[in-house]
């Protein structure tokens, strides 16, 4: 399966979890290369980390899309930009994988909504 991580950050949020990103990017590869079943087969995964005031104007919405036909998931979900900012270095690394592993969770479980055959509890 192929996981991508992107992300829409403002501020320090961007030169603090770029370094973060790329870790975990780095621990995903055991995910990438095993087998689901066929309702699955590329993730996106956007961390979105904006000040409060960007949510305010209805920007930077949530999204937790999957598509049947081109068996792919896009899950954008926030993260509280003072919460991650502020936090410790190893909290902030914490939050982060909190934030993949949510997102991986949802699209597993829209992937096993569309095939019962899909190998969710593997994920």
């Amino acid at each position: 399966m192929e996981i991508y991580l992107s992300s829409e950050t403002e501020g320090r949020a961007d030169s603090l979890l770029l370094p973060i990103r790329n870790m975990v990017d780095s621990l995903l590869d055991d995910i990438r290369k095993n087998e689901y079943g066929s309702a699955l087969t590329s993730v996106g995964v956007f961390a979105i980390i904006m000040k409060e005031e960007m949510y305010d104007s209805g920007g930077y919405c949530e999204r937790q899309y999957y598509s049947k036909v081109r068996k792919e998931a896009d899950i954008r979900l926030r993260l509280n930009y003072k919460s991650f900012c502020n936090a410790e270095p190893e909290k902030r690394v914490e939050l982060y994988k909190q934030h993949v592993s949510r997102a991986l969770e949802i699209a597993a479980d829209k992937a096993k909504s569309a095939d019962p055959e899909f190998q969710r509890d593997k994920l």
